[in-house]
């Protein structure tokens, strides 16, 4: 859920990408970095870890408060004690909040604490192939 809210891509989309690459068709749970990469490339962008946050982890609230700027800015992919969320500027996305955006500020379960956090880049906006209707990417050649 993460995923999609923060690329823009369908959920079911990005479920049969995971399965695809794992060779199942099981639900998706437990997901891992290499099960997030993957409908990542196919939809075009990248991940890149930006923080480990392991040894000393902060809370939610706390993380959100000491981000740079540079953070601020980027969307983000963050592990927050084994749950991926979507962070971008003041927003935050995951299925804790059934995929809506809600203020960061307002986010559920703001005491956990942040492990990783990733950055996602569009990888080559020449390859994307778009949605005629929506615009959104709907794969990468």
């Amino acid at each position: 859920m993460a995923v999609s809210a923060l690329i823009g891509a369908d959920v079911d989309e990005v479920i049969r990408v995971i399965q695809w690459h794992r060779g199942n068709d099981r639900p998706v749970k437990g997901t891992g970095t290499v099960d997030v990469q993957k409908p990542l490339w196919h939809f075009g962008h990248d991940l890149q870890l930006v923080a480990d946050r392991n040894g000393k982890s902060p809370t939610l609230a706390r993380w959100e408060r000491e981000r740079t700027d540079w953070e601020f800015e980027k969307p983000l992919l963050v592990i927050v004690t084994g749950h991926w969320v979507a962070v971008r500027g003041r927003w935050f996305a995951d299925t804790w909040t059934d995929g809506r955006p809600v203020r960061l500020s307002d986010a559920p379960r703001r005491r956990k604490r942040v492990r990783l956090v990733y950055g996602v880049n569009l990888i080559n906006e020449s390859r994307a192939v778009r949605d005629s209707r929506t615009g959104r990417i709907v794969r990468c050649v």
